[in-house]
């Protein structure tokens, strides 16, 4: 039990860094076929019509991934004080919220329903990972004594965040690859560190 109690304590940013490394895996490979980048909506349908057990694991593995990374806000937020603290866990929230529905819009209404749930990859790439950014970066104001490394890495995440967001509103594509890439290959190692730093 003493040795469960430690574990358990920083289980939280682990699960988050394990969940969304594979997620983002699942997004570059299963997923991608699926998402119509190139333009081409009816061989997205298509594709998505053929693999609809893969397609629907892996929306429900980003489920997943965006709970975690709330369950790590939270976890992460516990060790600090103060109104920013509270207010980046309501924003995170607000993603949480936007992400859950957007996804489960992916994995309840396709294949039959694709132009109809197509949005809802809007809806995920701008207030889903809007809020999970700003959240991350207002968590990141309110720490204090983290070193210059890992708060540094931290904004190049929150950056990211803010380049994928624009990206999709944009309707830039490969942009919004390019910047998903980075956001998860800095995200995943960063969330080890910051649970060896503050747990």
């Amino acid at each position: 039990a003493k040795l469960a109690s430690p574990i358990l304590a920083l289980a939280p940013p682990y699960v988050c860094a394990a969940l969304n490394g594979v997620a983002a895996i699942a997004l570059a490979t299963v997923l991608r076929p699926g998402l119509g980048m190139d333009g081409d909506a009816s061989a997205a349908a298509a594709y998505v019509a053929g693999h609809v057990v893969e397609w629907r694991a892996g929306w429900l593995l980003w489920m997943a991934a965006g709970l975690s990374l709330v369950v790590f806000y939270v976890w992460w937020a516990r060790r600090l004080k103060g109104t920013l603290v509270r207010v980046a866990l309501a924003i995170s929230i607000l993603g949480l919220v936007a992400d859950l529905g957007s996804e489960a819009a992916l994995v309840l209404w396709l294949p039959e329903r694709y132009a109809e749930a197509a949005p809802a990859l809007v809806v995920s790439g701008v207030a889903a990972n809007g809020f999970y950014s700003l959240a991350g970066a207002l968590l990141t104001l309110a720490t204090p004594g983290l070193p210059a490394l890992l708060r540094v890495w931290a904004w190049g995440i929150w950056s990211c965040g803010g380049l994928l967001t624009a990206s999709v509103i944009l309707s830039l594509p490969l942009l919004a690859a390019v910047a998903t890439a980075a956001l998860f290959a800095l995200l995943c190692p960063w969330c080890v560190l910051v649970a060896r730093r503050l747990g």
